[in-house]
């Protein structure tokens, strides 16, 4: 209790001083024989407050949880941190039909080179796989990836799991596998491949290797119907300091799971995982 107590007054300090709108956090294993604490205070939107059982969007978190559920398959005997993508996912991910880019002639023309190893499920798990991600950070493949994902957003129908890994499969590599980390859709990769073996969907796989014998019962990729109101706001500051409200977002009835986003899960549910 004391150290509830203590984390509850910190807590209540960064909210008090408009650092924060609303905030949980919890310790776990902290020894001198207790077991750990959870606290929470202001507001998951404007007069809602924050609690233990507020649902908000866990965002990449989900790619520890994709992670985990791949290593109870290394524990299984079902997956190796070895095995190469290809043997899971087929020869569009082998080392002869994937390219590094390396630049570009002084015309403008791309430069590409060999991939000199095949990418393993390690690479994936560690984000050393080559793969990028649709984020602005400068280089021309990164802009190739938000090109492509923008492209996917378009389109009329939601984009399965499938057509996202075989769109990524496409797109050159950054650099070559095993060299650097670059932090990437390797995860959502690496939900192809957990889905392959498992042969069913990545939320029934995650339910049934993590979620449910953790028993995170406020944990789910985002069901048909659910009401997006009842998830915490997502804010940002103004120029001058202000927090603002940008919350722009739909739980999409028709949203596909995938190894790197999606769930949506409670303060509680991730002091258990």
């Amino acid at each position: 209790m004391e150290l509830e107590n203590l984390l509850t007054g910190v807590l209540e300090e960064i909210v008090r001083d408009r650092k924060l709108p609303g905030v949980a956090a919890g310790v776990v294993n902290c020894g001198d024989g207790e077991e750990g604490a959870f606290a929470s205070t202001g507001e998951r939107a404007p007069g809602q407050k924050w609690g233990p059982d507020t649902m908000f969007q866990v965002h990449s978190v989900t790619k520890l949880v994709t992670q985990f559920a791949a290593m109870r398959l290394v524990e299984d005997g079902r997956l190796s941190l070895s095995d190469e993508v290809r043997v899971h996912l087929g020869e569009h991910w082998s080392s002869e039909n994937l390219r590094v880019y390396r630049g570009k002639k002084i015309e403008g023309e791309p430069v590409y080179e060999r991939v000199k190893r095949e990418i393993t499920v390690l690479h994936l798990m560690t984000h050393t796989s080559g793969l990028s991600y649709a984020c602005p950070w400068g280089t021309p493949v990164d802009e190739m990836y938000q090109s492509s994902y923008a492209k996917a957003a378009a389109m009329s129908e939601r984009e399965t799991p499938q057509q996202l890994e075989n769109r990524l499969s496409k797109l050159p590599l950054c650099g070559q596998p095993g060299e650097f980390f670059n932090y990437s859709a390797s995860t959502d990769i690496l939900g192809r491949i957990l889905e392959g073996i498992c042969k069913t969907t990545l939320d029934r796989v995650l339910d049934e290797l993590v979620i449910a014998p953790l028993d995170m019962q406020n944990t789910f990729f985002a069901p048909n119907g659910m009401d997006s109101s009842s998830i915490a706001r997502i804010y940002e500051r103004s120029p001058v300091g202000d927090l603002e409200d940008i919350t722009d977002f739909e739980l999409a009835p028709d949203a596909k799971p995938i190894g790197g986003e999606g769930p949506v899960s409670t303060g509680a549910d991730l002091m258990k995982f």
